[in-house]
């Protein structure tokens, strides 16, 4: 006797499980790719690059809060950047890095850290 209820074999909880495992990979190491490279998250957030980090956790918790996204690819990216936000060293990159490489920002930021390291440099302690 059918209950209507399709019980899943083996092999297809094999499969979905194989399929978590790889999603999982995918958003790690995206994850790890946004935290080495925080001004990647303005490929996925619109303006991200001129956000304040609660600003940008913001945006991400209302995007959240939306139906999923139908396209696979900007699920992914946001569920990569739901991760990097909670590493404590995106938040420290995010600091540093305000634009994509050469923008004027970053170069401010970066001459500014160039700078702080000279002066360190030649006082020392």
């Amino acid at each position: 006797m059918n209950s209507g209820i399709d019980i899943p074999s083996k092999a297809e909880n094999e499969v979905t499980l194989r399929a978590a495992a790889a999603v999982e990979a995918v958003v790690a190491t995206g994850a790890a790719l946004l935290v080495a490279e925080p001004w990647r998250a303005s490929r996925i957030v619109r303006g991200a690059e001129s956000m304040p980090l609660d600003a940008l956790r913001a945006e991400v918790a209302r995007r959240r809060a939306l139906p999923p996204p139908a396209d696979f690819n900007r699920a992914l990216a946001l569920a990569q950047l739901v991760r990097a936000l909670d590493d404590e060293a995106f938040a420290a990159a995010w600091a540093l890095t305000v634009g994509p490489p050469g923008s004027a920002d970053q170069i401010s930021s970066v001459s500014s850290c160039a700078a702080l390291s000279a002066a360190s440099a030649s006082h020392p302690a």
